[in-house]
């Protein structure tokens, strides 16, 4: 970190304008990779249920399902 008194700015309000500056700049592009990851992770796993959903249907279409009926004692 650099110090408060560096000696390429002479005034030291300047020098903490200038490093809030660059926290603010750091802090951006960090906020946008995590959006551009999570938009990835997204998308991903959207695709993974719909192909979870449309092996599931198509597993009901074909299996036809066993419906018994159960016995009621009389």
């Amino acid at each position: 970190m650099n110090e408060l008194n560096n000696p390429l700015f002479e005034d030291r309000k300047e020098f903490l304008e200038r490093q809030k500056q660059e926290y603010k700049n750091a802090l951006l592009g960090d906020v946008a990779e995590l959006k551009t990851q999570s938009q990835e992770i997204g998308k991903k796993v959207l695709i993974g249920g719909g192909a979870l959903v449309g092996i599931w249907l198509v597993s009901k279409l074909l299996g036809g399902g066993s419906k018994t009926k159960k016995k009621v004692k009389p």
